[in-house]
């Protein structure tokens, strides 16, 4: 999957480039969660409402929607599992209580996550981890139940009559898709790459590891980003590294501390930790001097380019502009 990739030893630092071809680009889209969440960016960032999946007398799941972010995801048969959710996160013996606050909040239309805070059956932060993971396993559940021929998820919009939700907590579509991938990937290898990437996470860098399923299906995770990314952006940095990774062994120190040296602007990077393949965006040059540093140290060959689309949208999004030097 390898096209246009210069040489693992480039004469010039800023010569790493590689043309990854968009039917490169669709196989690493493939995913079915991911195309469903890519729907729910495309949304207008006005949009409040639903995402409702498979036939409308009997959906298959229900995604809410408020402002291009998850509020909630829920599917049949896991009311009982988001009670067991909610109970792994309070502190202590809470069954009868939880019991007793949603059965209030039913009775009296009240707002759950509100009451369970108020009641101090749960923290904020726990909070927000329990929904996350009930938001999570639910979008799973949603895929499983998904016929396995339908290329994507059988999806329509339904318009919230109100004001919105008003959420508590909402979830990034990169944020989901990075934790489903960690649930779908072996725990051991799962926890290990998390750490991974944490220890190399930092300001003006994103992170992203991917391996495969079975049948070539490309599985993401992902971790904290101090850099605003979409699904898009996520796909063809996966792309690039994974077409880098397979044309390059990674380049020599010498070289890569070159590569480094002469990008201020920041650069793409690419190296591999076990099984997984994984791609770092540093929109300058602190950023990329901190994380390269991080990865000789642990011996790790990387490939590195200055130029990219991806590494171009972050830097407007952020407001920045770098003009390279001119090339060779």
């Amino acid at each position: 999957m390898a096209l246009g990739f210069q040489a693992a030893e480039p004469q010039s630092p800023l010569a790493c480039t590689l043309d990854v071809s968009s039917e490169i680009q669709a196989h690493f889209a493939q995913d079915r969660l991911l195309m469903a969440l890519r729907v729910v960016e495309s949304l207008p960032a006005a949009a409040r409402g639903a995402l409702l999946v498979g036939p409308a007398e009997d959906p298959l799941g229900t995604i809410l929607i408020d402002n291009n972010r998850v509020c909630w995801s829920a599917a049949p048969g896991m009311s009982q599992r988001l009670r067991d959710i909610l109970q792994s996160h309070c502190s202590g013996n809470c069954g009868a209580d939880l019991d007793s606050v949603c059965e209030r909040c039913r009775r009296e239309h009240r707002a759950l996550e509100d009451e369970l805070v108020v009641s101090g059956l749960l923290t904020g932060d726990h909070l927000r981890e329990a929904l996350k993971q009930h938001t999570i396993e639910s979008l799973l559940a949603v895929d499983s139940a998904v016929p396995p021929a339908a290329a994507e998820w059988p999806m329509r919009w339904v318009e919230h009559a109100g004001a919105g939700y008003r959420p508590r907590h909402t979830f990034g579509t990169l944020e989901l898709l990075g934790a489903a991938g960690a649930l779908r990937l072996d725990e051991l290898a799962a926890t290990q790459t998390g750490a991974h990437l944490e220890a190399l996470a930092g300001p003006d860098t994103a992170l992203v590891a991917f391996s495969f399923l079975t049948d070539g299906t490309p599985l993401y995770l992902s971790a904290s980003t101090g850099v605003p990314l979409d699904l898009q952006d996520l796909v063809e940095l996966a792309a690039w590294a994974e077409a880098a990774l397979g044309a390059s062994q990674g380049f020599s120190p010498a070289v890569a501390r070159a590569c480094v040296q002469a990008a201020e602007g920041g650069s793409a990077v690419a190296w591999r930790h076990g099984d997984q393949s994984c791609a770092a965006l540093c929109v300058d040059g602190n950023a990329l001097r901190r994380l390269s540093s991080a990865l000789i140290d642990e011996a790790r060959a990387m490939v590195l380019s200055a130029r990219c689309s991806v590494l171009e949208r972050a830097r407007m999004r952020l407001g920045r502009s770098y003009r390279p030097p001119p090339g060779p």
